[in-house]
């Protein structure tokens, strides 16, 4: 065998891993060299905010970074184990299956962003496919982003604001947990951010919610489009489903 199929080989696999979910969306989309151009907004909080009937606010949560297998130092292995598209089919198609296809790291010419979605203050969100029935924690594995040839700073604090909707006569109930991050990991792999959720609160829940506040640096107005969170997986490790 030749040294240049040794090598094919050897790299054929690390290119495959960014490939699930293409042929269900548009791989360019959210895909430029222009910072600002690759926000990713979808009309998930536009259209269920319409439909709140109460909502409750709760604050003290804390969050857990250290990584749940000590063998597994960036995550891959637990993202792709407990991925969401695992336990449900329907979430390996659409731009949004990046949350739940377990890739936390595609190597590409353009930003790195083939295995997450980069995002504004303002979130994204999505239905589950069945009620939530029992949670112990959820998992987001996440980083700082930032048009640092603009100038723009990478977010160093924020509050992540977690949704979850509960069915209720006329529309839903919503509950956000308010969980402040610091130091939140500006490298190449995302950080894993385990926050445990008290189960009476968010079963039978049907929709998730994640938004954001910046605490630390604020970035002044021309740079608010120049930097952003990349979220790249999102998980309930030890969920029941309806």
């Amino acid at each position: 065998m030749t040294l240049l199929k040794k090598i094919s080989l050897l790299v054929f696999p690390l290119l495959v891993g960014c490939i699930p979910s293409y042929g269900t969306y548009d791989p360019l989309l959210y895909h430029t060299q222009d910072f600002s151009a690759n926000f990713y907004e979808d009309a998930f909080f536009d259209t269920i905010n319409t439909q709140i009937q109460t909502t409750e606010t709760y604050q003290g949560l804390t969050h857990d970074t250290t990584q749940p297998l000590s063998n597994d130092p960036n995550g891959d292995s637990f993202a792709m184990q407990y991925r969401l598209s695992n336990r449900f089919f329907s979430l390996k198609y659409g731009y949004e299956s990046k949350l739940f296809d377990g890739i936390l790291y595609c190597t590409d010419a353009q930003r790195l962003s083939k295995s997450r979605l980069q995002l504004l203050p303002s979130g994204t969100g999505f239905h589950f496919p069945r009620p939530l029935k029992e949670i112990q924690n959820l998992v987001l594995f996440m980083k700082a982003g930032a048009d640092t040839n603009a100038g723009a700073e990478k977010i160093q604090d924020f509050i992540a604001h977690l949704s979850f909707y509960r069915p209720i006569e006329n529309g839903y109930a919503r509950h956000t947990f308010d969980v402040t991050i610091e130091n939140l990991v500006p490298s190449n792999f995302p950080g894993y951010y385990s926050v445990d959720l008290p189960n009476e609160i968010v079963q039978d829940s049907v929709a998730f919610g994640f938004s954001y506040t910046i605490l630390d640096p604020i970035p002044l107005e021309p740079m608010q489009d120049k930097t952003g969170i990349f979220l790249y997986e999102v998980l309930f490790p030890n969920a029941r489903w309806d």
